[in-house]
């Protein structure tokens, strides 16, 4: 018990406030335009942010390996600490340091990414009238196509699941799924 109160002491000893390092952006934002041409249109949207920091829980719990061997753990652990290489990842396996926190799992968690790209095509009313049709439009549609950041995570864009956490907590993310992204075909037909 006295031994896990001086590690308690020692670790709280060191604690150090990131006051450059917040959740909250420096600047986000978005730009969208479209381009039409002979019936060719072509629309994005894309979205940014700047400035934020991401603590990475998900990343975390997979460096901290317990006992039982219960759970995934990342691939980073074998690139542990060793004899001939002792400047690499320490390896932290059921010490006390197990599921502190550390910058060791804080990221820059500024982003750019295509949200959105359309392209489509509108047959002129010379050729609908022939098919005695009101309009015709051919399109295909991307989301989420690119994303250029420097955070390892899954999505630098994530959302907290529920509940307390999602709302007292920003900045930190859990093991989550990245958005989707999707192509979409698809033609708008008028009568």
């Amino acid at each position: 018990v006295d031994a896990e109160r001086l590690n308690a002491t020692q670790y709280n000893n060191q604690r150090v406030l990131f006051k450059d390092k917040t959740p909250y952006p420096d600047f986000y934002g978005g730009l969208t335009n479209t381009f039409k041409y002979k019936g060719v249109e072509l629309s994005f949207l894309f979205v940014y942010q700047y400035g934020n920091w991401i603590y990475d829980e998900g990343i975390q719990k997979l460096n901290y390996v317990s006992t039982g061997f219960t759970q995934n753990v990342s691939p980073d652990l074998m690139k542990g600490w060793t004899a001939e290489n002792p400047t690499n990842i320490p390896l932290l396996w059921n010490t006390q340091m197990s599921g502190r926190a550390s910058s060791r799992f804080l990221y820059d968690g500024s982003y750019v990414r295509m949200k959105n790209l359309t392209l489509a095509y509108q047959f002129p009313n010379v050729i609908m009238r022939k098919m005695h049709i009101g309009s015709l439009r051919v399109y295909m549609m991307g989301e989420n196509l690119l994303t250029f950041t420097k955070y390892p995570g899954g999505d630098p864009e994530f959302f907290r699941a529920s509940g307390a956490a999602a709302n007292i907590s920003p900045g930190i993310a859990d093991i989550t799924m990245p958005q989707v992204r999707t192509i979409t075909f698809g033609l708008n037909l008028g009568l």
